[in-house]
């Protein structure tokens, strides 16, 4: 939570860059993950959305803050499938 996915956009894109995002997200050894929402919450300075990794024997729980947008990464343990979404 104190350190989001930034992925960017605003109100009426941020969804489908969230989508994106989570779309490219591959497990440790390439194999395509799922991910269900779990609502939104505060964080310090945007509200943050909430993702399950599912799929994977670890439990894994990612923030996405569609409003800010930072360099995409994959999470530490995760690859990716392609290059990620760029800036808004």
């Amino acid at each position: 939570m104190e350190n989001p996915i930034r992925v960017g956009g605003d109100f009426f894109t941020g969804v489908a860059r969230e989508r994106a995002y989570l779309d490219n997200l591959r497990g440790p050894n390439g194999e395509k993950l799922t991910y269900e929402r779990h609502g939104s919450t505060p964080g310090i300075d945007s509200i943050l959305d909430i993702y399950e990794i599912v799929g994977l024997a670890k439990q894994i729980i990612l923030y996405v803050d569609l409003y800010k947008y930072e360099e995409l990464m994959a999470p530490a343990g995760l690859t990716c499938a392609g290059p990620f979404i760029s800036a808004p």
